[in-house]
């Protein structure tokens, strides 16, 4: 007996789960968060499901094997995010997890050459500790080393407090962490310890200290106008609007403007320039390295990365278009 459903290209969940090799409760998941939701239901009220449907569910299941978190799919499949810079997270935080996997490997390879079984356990328990450390004190050694990374006494005093909020920032929500999370933690840690990395950090933040200081650059007049641009610019990610649209445009003229009158200056190519040596993340290896992990162990950190660099590209087209006019008229 042919199945009615199928002749006229509807799918029961139970043919779904079937064809794309899952079970009925996991179709049925997906629909409850909202992710492939049923085209339509029988009069009985069953779910069915057309082939954009399937084709959907399928690219879901993929993700999900290469380990990508449900919000990150969320937001592939919106459109918020781009495809090629969800890989470049997740190929980012499958090598953290690579790592912090080679970690265990060494270590129980090193138990298990060890002579005495007592020995054999302290290198089990260095495992143990070195994975399920204390969030709370990992995020004590976090907010110390950043805020001497930082060297917040070389601000003025209006900005200490805005400074140890963004420090804050690179914590991650409560909660359990991903073993990703905890390899990034770990990698973090060591980063944090190295004297090169402060130097270098100081190094990529000093253009920033520097307008700050000369120009007395209001704390919170310069955060309030950030967020509010980032808050704008997250709208124009979700419509998918390109650096040059009239939507980005009028966030970077709007904040440079702003940075223009605290410096008391007109808008050039050069101010421009200079206000993404401000604002911008930039630096070493090491520091660009810092930033990444900062978004590994606070997803959230990526979105705020993905609206900052927007902005500079946004940027960036307005000085083409300043150049071009210089030219025009010289």
């Amino acid at each position: 007996m042919v199945d009615v459903s199928v002749q006229s290209g509807r799918y029961s969940i139970g043919e779904v789960a079937k064809i794309t090799g899952t079970t009925v409760k996991t179709v049925r998941y997906y629909d409850q968060i909202g992710l492939v939701k049923p085209v339509n239901h029988t009069e009985g009220g069953h779910r069915l499901y057309t082939t954009e449907e399937i084709w959907r569910l399928e690219l879901i299941l993929t993700l999900r094997y290469l380990s990508f978190g449900i919000e990150d799919i969320r937001k592939i499949i919106s459109g918020e995010i781009s495809v090629f810079t969800a890989l470049d997270w997740q190929i980012e935080a499958l090598s953290t997890q690579q790592r912090m996997i080679s970690n265990m490997i060494s270590i129980l390879q090193r138990a298990k050459e060890s002579d005495h079984g007592e020995e054999s356990l302290r290198h089990i328990r260095e495992l143990v500790e070195s994975v399920h450390i204390s969030t709370k004190e990992r995020k004590k050694f976090i907010l110390d080393k950043i805020q001497e990374s930082m060297f917040i006494d070389q601000f003025p005093p209006d900005w200490h407090e805005s400074l140890v909020q963004s420090v804050i920032g690179v914590l991650p929500q409560e909660g359990k962490l991903t073993s990703g999370q905890s390899a990034a933690w770990t990698e973090l840690e060591e980063l944090l310890n190295s004297t090169e990395f402060h130097q270098e950090f100081r190094e990529s933040m000093g253009v920033f200290i520097k307008v700050v200081n000369q120009y007395l650059i209001d704390a919170e007049k310069w955060n309030n106008k950030m967020f509010d641009s980032f808050e704008r610019l997250s709208v124009a990610i979700q419509n998918r609007e390109s650096p040059d649209s009239q939507a980005v445009q009028e966030v970077v003229d709007d904040y440079v403007a702003e940075f223009a009158d605290m410096l008391q200056a007109p808008v050039t190519p050069e101010l421009l320039r200079l206000f993404i040596g401000v604002a911008r993340i930039s630096g070493t290896n090491r520091v660009r390295r810092f930033w990444e992990l900062r978004s590994i162990v606070n997803p959230d950190m990526r979105f705020l990365i993905h609206t900052k660099n927007l902005m500079y590209q946004g940027i960036q087209w307005k000085i083409a278009q300043l150049e071009a006019g210089e030219r025009l008229h010289s």
